[in-house]
C-alpha cells in the first residue's frame, strides 16, 4: 500500500495525496468534491494525460473490512487544471476560492519544502493529536 496523506480543508473535506517520485498526486474525487464539481469524470476530460495515473488502494470500511478500490489521481499541474477552470475559484468568499488559496499558498509550499504537508497545531482535531 502507498503512503496515503490526508489533508483536511476546512475540516470537514479530506484530500488524500500520495507521493510518486516525489512529486505529490491527488485523489481527483477529493479535489472535486472539495470544490463542488459533481462530475469528476468531466474534470478529468480538460487534465493532461501525463497529469493523471489510476491508483489501486486498499481502504478499510467502517465495518473494518479492507477493499482494494481504484482512484484517478492527479498531479500539481492537474490539480491546478481543475481548480483554476472552477468559474469561483477567484471569486473571495467561495469555497472554491478557499481551497485554492489553501492548495497555492500553504499545501504545496510546504511539500516542496518539506516533502510533506502538515496540519497547523491549532487546526488538528482531536483524532490528529
Amino acid at each position: 500500500m502507498k503512503n496515503v496523506q490526508i489533508f483536511n480543508f476546512e475540516t470537514n473535506t479530506k484530500i488524500r495525496a500520495v507521493l510518486r517520485d516525489g512529486e505529490p498526486w491527488f485523489v481527483a474525487q477529493d479535489v472535486c468534491d472539495a470544490i463542488g464539481i459533481v462530475n469528476p469524470t468531466m474534470a478529468l476530460k480538460a487534465v493532461d494525460n501525463d497529469e493523471k495515473a489510476a491508483l489501486s488502494l486498499t481502504e478499510v470500511s467502517s465495518n473494518g473490512v479492507q477493499q482494494r478500490r481504484e482512484f484517478n489521481i492527479i498531479n500539481e499541474s492537474g490539480l491546478y487544471t481543475i481548480v483554476l477552470r472552477s468559474r469561483k475559484a477567484t471569486t473571495p468568499g467561495t469555497p472554491q476560492h478557499r481551497f485554492r488559496k489553501w492548495v497555492t499558498s500553504e499545501v504545496l509550499p510546504q511539500i516542496r519544502k518539506t516533502g510533506k504537508y502538515e496540519m497547523p497545531s491549532d487546526r488538528m482535531t482531536d483524532e490528529q493529536v
